[in-house]
Parts: structure tokens; C-alpha cells; sequence
């Protein structure tokens, strides 16, 4: 068996009975590690050659005879160092390539966080984690093509300039993901989070204000987040996330006041409870299973053109009345085009002007008698008599029970 790592240009030996470097080697929790013949304290030692090799490969420093690598590394195990020294250490931004990140504890005198609070910046480049957060605030930071076995909490970072300008690009979630900002940083989060990244558990933002846009996504292919939930969140930046696919979404007792967009998804589950979306809102083409939307307020444009609602496959029990309950329209609303497998209520919606329900489908009897005559309304207000002679002969029909079975509405 070979001493040398497996791990393309590294020359370190392995650890223990594995194929990889200490560096590189998979780590477990915190109690297995703290166990594992010292792993964590070699692990530290080996970050600290890693830090220094990278800092002087390719800079030579104009006062050798004072800042060199012994006396880098001299500051990073003790923390003291001339202001040359530490100087050159806070100007160094270190690729992490491939390392397996293991759990921390801050309490240990060998907790790897306090050798990367002494850099400028960190770019984790294909690293693993079974850490739960790198919490380096003053720190530029930038995770590519990582990947996360545990759960994850988002904190404040800067962030090291990338194409995308993101904090995670191409990483993967396996367990949940979630937000949390101490009181120091006022419960905000300010720079760009994901590009193209997947979630296999739940990703989670509470009680933060995100400043700037949380998805840059530039995949055509669909984004994978298994739950996704915002709630008491305020969001500055305009909020794309289109592509989703997701087995239930919920924003709650939020503010968006920026565009809004969610095209082309396939969501199983939705609520939106009492949320304010001030800036435009485009739902363009997504199919959902459950809708329900209570108490929230659009103040811009709103469009659902050629969505699909109740449109799982299947005799699946989600497959429900899309609700629209309390829900306030302050702008244009377009349906046009759009299905609603199961129905539509919007009984107790408040509508400044009237919405466009051109060539829509109701494959149920489950429309009240209400949203039936909210639906003539828009065709006579803009002279379309046909269309809504058609809602005023499915009017009666709902009013008759029993008649109506299966029904689509849709202009000849």
C-alpha cells in the first residue's frame, strides 16, 4: 500500500490505515474524531503546513529575514507575531483544495477556525464538511464544488471575489440547511448565496434580512431543494429561483420588495401566509400541486400564464382547490392560459382591477359559485361576452348540483 496520499499533488503521507493524507482522509463527528487517535490536533498541525506552503509558493516577501515561514507559522500556532508578519498573514488568501473539513468544537486549544481568522481570504475548492458553519465574518470566502454530509448554518461572511459573485457555487446540502446571524451582525445577511447548488433536506431562512439576492442560478436544469421555507424574513434583492423543483415551499410573515420570480418549477406543495410581495411577481409555466395562498398582499404585476395547479401525477392527495383567501391584488393579474386541475377559489380576494383569464381550464366542479362570477366579470369588463357566457353557463351549472363532472373552459 502506498504511504503517499491518493490525492492528485499532495505528498503527504496517509493517516492511519486510510489512502489520504490527514488533510484529505474522511472524518466522522465530533465524538468519533475526538477519539481517533488525535485526528483533530494532526489535522490542526497539518492546516497550519498547509497555510504556510501556500502563502510563500508564490511570494517572496520584501523583508525575508523577517517574514518567513517559520515565522508565518510561528503566528499561526501562537497567535504572536511582528506587525510585518502579521501583516503578511492577513493579506493571504489560501485555496483549500479537496480538504475534508471535520467537526470543531471552539472550546479546543486545536480548533482550525482560529488559523482562518488570521487570513484575508479562504476558497474552499471541492472540500468536504462534516463541520456545522465556518463562522469567519472578516473573512472573504467563496465554497466551490463542495460538499456538506451534516447540517449546515449560514453565516456572515465576506465574499471572495468569483464569476458568479455568490458565497456557494455547485456545492451540495445532504442534511438541512439553515440561517443564523448573532445579534453583532443584526440578523442580516449581505452578500449573494448559491449558484446551481442542491438541497436534499430542507433549506431554511428565519427571522433575517437578506440584502442581497439569495439564487444566482445559471443551470438549465432544474434546482433541487427537498424543503424550502422563509419565514419572518425581509429580502431587499430581487428573488430568482426559477427551475425549482421542491416538495413543499412555505414563505410566511415576510417581505419581498423586489421582483419575485419562480418560472418554470415544479413545486408538490405551496403556502404563501400573510407575506408582502411589493415588486413583480412571475410564476410563468410552473406546475404545483397544493396552492395556498392567505392573507398576502401584491402590489405589482402578478403572473401565472400557463401554469398548472393540482397537476401531480397520479391520484395524488395534494392534488387539491388552489385557494387565493384573503389574498389582496393592488395590480394587473394574469391567468392566462394556466389549468387548475381541481378548481380555483378566489371568493375572498380583493381585486383593483380585473385579472386575465383568457383560454384558463377548470377540470372540476370545486369552483365556487363566487370565483365563477369574478371570472365573467373580467371577460365583460373588457368586452369578451363569449368567455363569459360560457363562466355564466358554468355558474348554473355549479348552482345545479350534481350536473357538472369534469369541465374545460377554453376560447374556441
Amino acid at each position: 500500500m502506498s504511504q503517499i496520499c491518493s490525492i492528485d499533488d499532495c505528498t503527504r503521507e496517509v493517516f492511519q490505515s486510510t489512502t489520504e493524507c490527514v488533510l484529505h482522509c474522511k472524518k466522522n463527528d465530533y465524538s468519533h474524531d475526538f477519539q481517533n487517535n488525535g485526528i483533530l490536533r494532526t489535522f490542526y498541525d497539518a492546516l497550519i503546513e498547509y497555510i504556510t506552503e501556500s502563502a510563500f509558493e508564490w511570494k517572496k516577501p520584501d523583508n525575508p529575514e523577517i517574514v518567513n515561514a517559520e515565522s508565518f507559522k510561528n503566528y499561526l500556532q501562537e497567535g504572536v507575531g511582528s506587525d510585518e508578519v502579521v501583516n503578511f498573514c492577513n493579506n493571504e488568501v489560501t485555496v483549500f483544495n479537496f480538504i475534508f473539513f471535520p467537526c470543531r468544537e471552539s472550546r479546543d486549544h486545536f480548533d482550525y477556525l482560529k488559523l482562518l481568522r488570521k487570513i484575508k481570504g479562504a476558497h474552499f475548492n471541492y472540500c468536504k464538511f462534516t463541520a456545522h458553519s465556518i463562522e469567519i465574518p472578516k473573512v472573504e470566502a467563496f465554497f466551490q464544488d463542495c460538499e456538506f454530509f451534516q447540517w449546515w448554518t449560514i453565516t456572515q461572511s465576506k465574499l471572495l471575489g468569483n464569476v458568479n459573485n455568490v458565497l456557494y457555487q455547485n456545492c451540495t446540502f445532504r442534511e438541512d440547511v439553515s440561517s443564523h446571524l448573532g445579534d453583532e451582525h443584526s440578523s442580516t445577511l449581505d452578500v449573494p448565496l448559491f449558484n446551481n447548488c442542491s438541497f436534499d433536506k430542507s433549506l431554511s431562512f428565519e427571522s433575517v434580512i437578506l440584502k442581497k439576492p439569495v439564487f444566482n442560478n445559471t443551470d438549465d436544469d432544474l434546482i433541487k431543494i427537498h424543503k424550502l421555507r422563509i419565514e419572518n424574513c425581509e429580502i431587499d434583492g430581487k428573488f430568482v429561483l426559477n427551475k425549482l423543483n421542491a416538495e413543499y415551499m412555505l414563505i410566511e410573515n415576510s417581505e419581498f420588495k423586489a421582483k419575485f420570480e419562480l418560472k418554470e418549477g415544479l413545486i408538490d406543495e405551496i403556502e404563501l401566509i400573510n407575506t408582502n410581495f411589493n415588486g413583480l411577481f412571475d410564476s410563468y409555466s410552473t406546475e404545483y400541486g397544493r396552492f395556498y395562498c392567505f392573507k398576502c398582499i401584491f402590489s405589482d404585476f402578478v403572473g401565472f400564464e400557463k401554469s398548472k395547479f393540482a397537476a401531480l401525477q397520479g391520484d395524488n392527495e395534494l392534488n387539491q382547490l388552489s385557494i387565493f383567501r384573503y389574498v389582496t391584488f393592488l395590480s394587473f393579474t394574469n391567468f392566462r392560459n394556466s389549468t387548475f386541475f381541481q378548481g380555483i377559489d378566489l371568493e375572498n380576494t380583493n381585486l383593483k382591477e380585473a385579472p386575465n383569464f383568457l383560454n384558463i381550464e377548470v377540470l372540476s366542479n370545486n369552483t365556487n359559485r363566487e370565483t365563477l362570477r369574478i371570472i365573467k366579470d373580467s371577460f365583460d369588463k373588457i368586452g369578451n361576452h363569449i368567455e363569459a357566457n360560457k363562466f355564466l353557463f358554468l355558474k348554473w351549472l355549479n348552482i345545479n348540483k350534481g350536473y357538472l363532472i369534469s369541465l374545460s373552459i377554453k376560447r374556441n
